[in-house]
């Protein structure tokens, strides 16, 4: 199944050649070094949801026409955990496999089995046990496979382990983490998404691993579809509320006073700490370099308020420039003798972005 608007693929071919595949964006594929089976069906996490974690199963075993010999086959499953990233933190959604013949996948969780597919049961029965080990914290972002080039007359084994990419540590070094599959062969080129979007499938170039080839392998290639996550401005809930901006106390004395308050109008991260926001900037929703997304997505969520029954404010009104980064200046007011001056502002709320509209009101208490 393929989702709709959100999908981009990226193709690498072993001659570093991009193609454009129709309404669906750059395919990107890992290096066909040895082109045996057929391409499968691609296997989806459900829509705005992406690869979280991951394991992978590599065999050896002795040749079927010569069982002195060890006929190696590389990697012949991979097991997928797709999760929604919701308020921060990780939303176990479904698992997805890869397809090759004869294989058949079965996941546990302890005892408990959650999840299989696969083809025909035959004689290879891939059990994997959840959690997985190779894990990111938020989404996978990108991806390196391990791949041996093609032997002529010795034991082929083609795709042997891999790397994912994760959001959350594209600054750091290492940027990935490493499966446990095995080590024949060389790193090839490393495949990332673009800005703002994760992996969300996968597909597979296959043989059977039971066929009466001398040398079997068993996963060839591996293509991965990269889908749109989506804009935080458009997703969160939006509220406002009239938010208390200063109060100044002037009970102890009869004559009027000055007091001052930083008036600050337009985008503002909430002052709390945040997951959530720590995700999105990972994922390319910055607040501080690109904020288009911001704009125009936080003007489309707020006008869903309409005239607010809240704080009466008229979000329908709102132009633009309040949901640019904020800008502020400092205002003097005076206070009453024996009086306490309270400052409200009306403030749209919507996850930690938060915006601060002209409207303020003044109360004053004696």
């Amino acid at each position: 199944m393929f989702h709709v608007n959100a999908n981009f693929l990226l193709v690498v071919t072993l001659f570093g050649f991009f193609e454009l595949v129709a309404n669906q964006g750059l395919n990107l594929i890992s290096s066909v070094v040895t082109p045996f089976g057929d391409w499968n069906n691609w296997q989806d996490c459900a829509v705005n949801t992406f690869v979280t974690s991951l394991d992978v199963r590599a065999v050896s075993r002795p040749r079927k026409l010569n069982p002195k010999f060890t006929d190696d086959l590389g990697l012949i499953s991979m097991a997928l955990e797709c999760s929604q990233h919701e308020n921060g933190s990780k939303k176990f959604a479904k698992l997805i496999y890869t397809e090759v013949g004869g294989v058949f996948n079965t996941v546990k969780n302890g005892t408990l089995v959650i999840g299989s597919d696969g083809d025909i049961r035959i004689e290879e029965d891939v059990v994997y046990t959840y959690p997985f080990v190779t894990s990111c914290e938020e989404v996978a972002i990108g991806a390196q496979f391990m791949i041996q080039s093609e032997q002529v007359a010795i034991d082929n084994t083609a795709v042997t382990n891999l790397r994912i990419f994760c959001s959350e540590l594209k600054d750091s070094t290492p940027d990935y983490i490493e499966a446990y599959g095995t080590y024949s062969g060389d790193w090839d080129s490393v495949l990332h998404c673009n800005k703002r979007q994760a992996i969300c499938g996968i597909q597979t170039l296959a043989q059977s691993i039971y066929d009466d080839s001398f040398d079997n392998t068993g996963i060839n290639s591996i293509r991965l579809r990269c889908c749109k996550v989506p804009n935080p401005a458009l997703t969160c809930t939006p509220y406002d509320t009239w938010e208390l901006i200063q109060e100044c106390n002037n009970f102890d004395s009869a004559t009027a006073s000055k007091c001052s308050y930083v008036r600050q109008v337009g985008l503002v991260r909430a002052n709390t700490e945040s997951s959530e926001y720590d995700f999105n900037e990972n994922i390319g929703y910055s607040l501080y370099e690109d904020i288009f997304w911001a704009i125009d997505g936080l003007g489309l969520t707020f006008r869903k308020l309409g005239v607010s029954e809240e704080t009466g404010y008229d979000w329908t009104k709102s132009n633009s420039e309040m949901f640019e980064l904020s800008t502020s200046e400092v205002v003097e007011y005076e206070v009453p003798g024996t009086f306490l001056t309270k400052i409200y502002q009306v403030v749209g709320k919507c996850s930690y972005l938060n915006v601060k509209t002209p409207t303020f009101k003044i109360i004053s208490e004696g």
